[in-house]
């Protein structure tokens, strides 16, 4: 019975056969049967036997093959061998039968068929052989990375150390070793020194950070149970999990055995406080690394070198461990620190002495200054000698002292150094709310500006004629309030470091109160002064006075008795003027020498105005002189003497109406102001005479200042007199050939 059925189709005949082979079928008899067909076949055809053989039928066959192999189905000898087997049948056939030339064409054409077939199979299995080889390589190489990433234990314990994930875990010799290093650290740099350095060496370990990068252990409880087995398994000791919150950074570890604690022991010794402070060290980096956490810190709790069963070791934040009662371990200075703290020292008594030694120049300099204007009480000398004296200080800068007027609110330039006369003019009198010296006049405080043309109020001749590019101003101050402002200004950026400022808010007050008692000092000759005129003024008063009278009288008789006319007449006429003049004259003289009373009351400031208008009203219609009047809306009253102001206000009017000797115009204006904590009513006397002389603005109100041919110069001084008795002030405001003002200011109550 034929295994195989005849089949039309060659390639069926062969996938078939190959069919049978891998079903079990045995391949030599199959072989036969089929060898047998396959001639009878091309046999019964009328072609030749070349012409028989179907060439597509071969091809069949291997892409059934191929397909079979490449799934998997069949493997590559097994066509080899059919075809073989049916070429080796053929020639056994042929030969057992009569020769003929169909017979051998069959038998070359399935010869030649079968070495194409089995040619084509060779090169199919020469390229699968090729991509094997190459998908062997990459898994090779595959492989080799898994072993790198598999944990390597290789113990070494021979040896004394273990290989672990690309880091070797090495023991000394404990007794010989570990303690010997750490006798020789703890007699080289201290106990605190020893502990901490094995501390922070164990904390230091590599093996976690390692471990984890080649994803050898993992950041999870487990990866720190591998750790903590590693390090047992290197030999430091038999350390055991007892208790672990992982997402907390907890851990309590025991060990009964650790290396540190053991090699204390053999020596026979006890210890009253724990000793593995390398394992402590090292756990705690285990715990660190693995659960990122940075606010955890470690302690060993107990220790067999001290007596306990076992060594305990606790990981946590401090919280935690404060909570189990635990106290943390309190390291001392390491040498490096000890040399950096002895460095810092060093560096801080380097500063120190630098700090002396620049504050006994500023003292020196501070004491130069004080014994420098000390030495005169005239204001415009101590001005003088403080600028000369700075600048030796300040040799690089230009210094200036401005000087306030508070009667005219203005800042008046002093005396300076280093500034160019231009700038000089341009600054020697300034309104005292201008540029960086106003503001520290009115604010009292030191400022600098490293850049001064960022100040928003920078003075435009500093900036352009002057070129300062730094400026510093300290106010001139003593417990009287401020006299002045004192500025160091650089044409040269440059910073004003805060002792230069110390330095020269210091010499600010040196000079403000060298100013306040030259002041004084003038103040107090002055009145010495006043009062000896006072005292001369109401003798010649006196003794002029009554002769005077005498004479007035005897005149006044005389011109009753004889009946003059004409020219004599007017000579005694003219006598009687003169004498009333000098009349006039004694009676200034004697209001000054006496002290002046007051009685106030409440008085309309208008009304007294208007009352000094009435009085002069002819005078002033005569000189051709046109009024303007303001008034103030307000109708408020003022505490006045009535007859004081008004012969203030007379005094005043006066003088107006003699400088305007061809007309002109009277502006009189009052008003009610706004001063701190009170309210006060200004009166503004303006004219357009022939104005006042700069040079002589600072003496129209001294005694006896003049520049008229008639009168003492008194009128001024009783002006100012009054005013200031009744807590006001006046100033005055003049243009030589414009005109003047005068601006009296008095408190409502």
């Amino acid at each position: 019975m034929r295994q195989v059925p005849v089949s039309d189709d060659l390639s069926s005949v062969l996938v078939n056969l190959t069919c049978a082979v891998m079903a079990g079928s045995d391949g030599a008899k199959v072989s036969q049967n089929l060898v047998s067909d396959v001639v009878n076949f091309c046999l019964s055809n009328s072609m030749s036997g070349a012409e028989a053989v179907d060439l597509t039928a071969t091809d069949g066959f291997l892409k059934q093959f191929f397909a079979r192999m490449e799934r998997g189905s069949l493997h590559p000898s097994i066509p080899l061998q059919i075809l073989a087997a049916v070429r080796d049948s053929a020639a056994t056939l042929i030969e057992n039968q009569d020769s003929g030339e169909t017979d051998v064409g069959v038998l070359m054409a399935v010869s030649a068929r079968s070495a194409l077939a089995e040619q084509q199979i060779g090169m199919r299995l020469g390229r699968l052989y090729t991509d094997a080889k190459r998908e062997v390589g990459e898994k090779e190489l595959q492989i080799e990375r898994l072993k790198a990433q598999i944990l390597k234990f290789v113990s070494k314990r021979g040896r004394g150390w273990i290989d672990v994930g690309g880091t070797r875990m090495c023991l000394l010799d404990v007794s010989s070793g570990w303690l010997s290093l750490a006798e020789a650290i703890k007699a080289f740099a201290g106990e605190d020194t020893y502990k901490r350095a094995l501390f922070e060496a164990g904390q230091r370990g590599t093996f976690p950070g390692t471990a984890l990068e080649r994803r050898i252990i993992t950041r999870s409880p487990d990866g720190f149970q591998e750790a903590v087995d590693t390090f047992s398994s290197a030999g430091f000791g038999s350390f055991q999990i007892e208790e672990l919150r992982f997402s907390d950074g907890f851990a309590r570890i025991s060990c009964p055995d650790a290396f540190e604690a053991w090699a204390f022991l053999q020596t026979g010794k006890s210890s009253s406080a724990p000793v593995c402070h390398y394992s402590t060290g090292v756990l705690l980096s285990f715990m660190e690394q693995i659960s990122r956490r940075n606010d955890i810190t470690a302690t060993e709790k107990s220790c067999i070198a001290k007596g306990d069963s076992h060594c305990e070791f606790v990981i946590g934040t401090r919280e935690q461990l404060k909570e189990c009662g635990l106290i943390l371990p309190r390291w001392g200075m390491s040498i490096k620190e000890k040399a950096e703290y002895l460095e810092s020292l060093l560096l801080e008594n380097r500063k120190v002495q630098a700090a002396i030694q620049r504050r006994n120049l500023e003292l020196s300099a501070l004491n130069k200054i004080i014994s420098t204007v000390s030495r005169s009480l005239d204001l415009q000398e101590v001005l003088e000698l403080a600028v000369s004296q700075l600048r030796t200080i300040v040799p690089e800068k230009a210094v200036a002292v401005m000087v306030i007027d508070h009667e005219k609110h203005r800042l008046i330039l002093g005396a300076q150094q280093g500034f160019t006369d231009e700038f000089v003019t341009e600054i020697s009198q300034m309104r005292i709310t201008e540029g960086l010296s106003g503001r520290v006049a009115q604010e009292g405080c030191p400022i600098a500006y490293d850049d001064y043309t960022t100040f928003p109020e920078a003075l435009e001749a500093a900036a352009k004629i002057a070129g300062i590019k730094s400026l510093l101003s300290v106010p001139l101050m003593s417990v009287h309030g401020i006299h002045g402002v004192l500025n160091v200004a650089s044409t040269k950026p440059c910073h004003f470091t805060p002792e230069e400022i110390n330095l020269m808010t210091l010499i600010g007050y040196q000079i403000g109160s060298a100013m306040d008692r030259a002041r004084l000092h003038a103040e107090m000759r002055q009145k010495e002064r006043l009062a000896s005129i006072g005292t001369l003024s109401s003798i010649l008063a006196h003794e002029i006075r009554n002769p005077l009278s005498s004479i007035k009288t005897n005149i006044q008789v005389l011109a009753r008795k004889l009946d003059l006319e004409g020219f004599d007449k007017d000579r005694l006429d003219i006598s009687l003027t003169e004498i009333k003049r000098l009349e006039r004259v004694l009676k200034e003289m004697l209001d000054f020498a006496r002290p002046m009373a007051t009685t106030k009351s409440a008085h309309p400031i208008d009304h007294v105005i208007d009352r000094c208008l009435e009085l002069l009203a002819e005078s002033l219609k005569n000189a051709g002189i046109k009024v303007v009047r303001k008034k103030s809306r307000a109708k408020r009253t003022v505490m006045v003497d009535s007859e004081k102001l008004q012969e203030a206000l007379l005094n005043i009017l006066l003088n107006s109406i003699d400088s305007m000797t061809k007309g002109g115009t009277l502006r009189i204006v009052s008003r009610w102001v706004q001063q701190p904590n009170r309210k006060a009513v200004g009166i503004e006397i303006g004219d357009t005479g022939c104005g006042i002389p700069v040079e002589h603005l600072g003496s129209i109100f001294d005694p006896f200042f003049s520049t008229k041919t008639r009168g003492v110069g008194l009128g001024l001084t009783n002006v100012k007199t009054i005013v200031e008795l009744h807590g006001g002030s006046v100033q005055v405001e003049s243009s030589l050939g414009e005109g003047t003002r005068f601006i009296i200011t008095l408190p409502e109550r």
